[in-house]
């Protein structure tokens, strides 16, 4: 609660903010005052910087959740970014629910090529204002979409707006949905999104095949996968890091036994110390590699 206050607060702070500049500027005409608002714009959000073996990322972070992700860049999930420095010069990624894509810079900056995938709209904005900081638009293509089992025209139930936020279902309008370690959650948006299932993808738009994905998806890892098994079983691919809840005993074993099928075996089972107590406890990255 103290959280939602004080980031209304900023909110209404901000509006203020705004009126009292263009009652100002009201003489200065639009194209001035445009000019202006851009670059006030650009002072009033921070840019926040991390060095990647000599390389400057830079993150956008205009809201509390992004700053969070930038403070965790290194912290959170230690065990992605160890995966990716081992990937080859020019492999290509699929970055699946990239969120502001803090993962997708990364492997950028080493030398991959990415293709990200974030449903929703507010972080495809800010996951695109990162590539752009970064001048990194030649190594990275996003797209504002979702995976599934199917290709459908579907809904994003959101049960959190904020830029760089999570909480998130896809499928069919709902009011309420049970959102992995932290129980049922309400929606507070809904908006519509295109769902492909992987294969589908690959053989209506022969995009760059991926070498390595990365699927954080909170719940929809399932579906997912039933949707990307033809991939799954091509040899291109060579390894697969998905984020599970180990409660879901029934859903691990499923992808278990599809990436076991076509080629693969489970290299490590890891989360950050962080997360060895609390809501997250249960939740780990699964490495499948050949």
């Amino acid at each position: 609660m103290p959280m939602k206050l004080s980031r209304r607060v900023a909110n209404l702070a901000k509006t203020a903010i705004r009126k009292s500049i263009a009652t100002v500027l009201l003489p200065a005409g639009r194209v001035n005052r445009d000019r202006i608002f851009f670059e006030l714009a650009q002072e009033m959000v921070p840019i926040k910087e991390h060095s990647v073996d000599g390389r400057t990322l830079r993150f956008v972070c205009p809201s509390y959740d992004s700053l969070y992700r930038f403070e965790q860049f290194f912290v959170k999930e230690p065990e992605t970014l160890q995966w990716i420095d081992g990937f080859r010069p020019d492999d290509v990624l699929w970055d699946i629910g990239a969120n502001v894509g803090a993962y997708s810079l990364y492997a950028a900056a080493k030398g991959c090529r990415v293709i990200a995938f974030e449903p929703s709209a507010a972080n495809y904005w800010l996951l695109n204002r990162n590539c752009e900081v970064n001048q990194l638009d030649a190594r990275i293509t996003a797209y504002c979409m979702a995976f599934a089992d199917r290709s459908t025209a579907g809904v994003f139930n959101m049960a959190d707006t904020d830029l760089g936020g999570a909480c998130y279902s896809f499928g069919d309008r709902t009011d309420r949905f049970i959102y992995p370690g932290l129980g049922a959650r309400d929606v507070v948006f809904h908006q519509g999104v295109l769902g492909f299932s992987i294969d589908e993808f690959i053989r209506l738009f022969a995009p760059a095949f991926p070498n390595h994905m990365k699927i954080d998806v909170d719940g929809l890892e399932q579906a997912i996968i039933a949707g990307g098994t033809a991939t799954i079983a091509d040899s291109r691919l060579r390894s697969v890091s998905i984020e599970m809840d180990g409660s879901q005993t029934q859903e691990v074993a499923f992808v278990t036994d599809v990436f076991n099928a076509r080629g693969f075996h489970l290299v490590q089972k890891r989360h950050a110390p962080q997360f060895d107590e609390g809501v997250s406890k249960d939740s780990f990255n699964y490495l499948f590699s050949r």
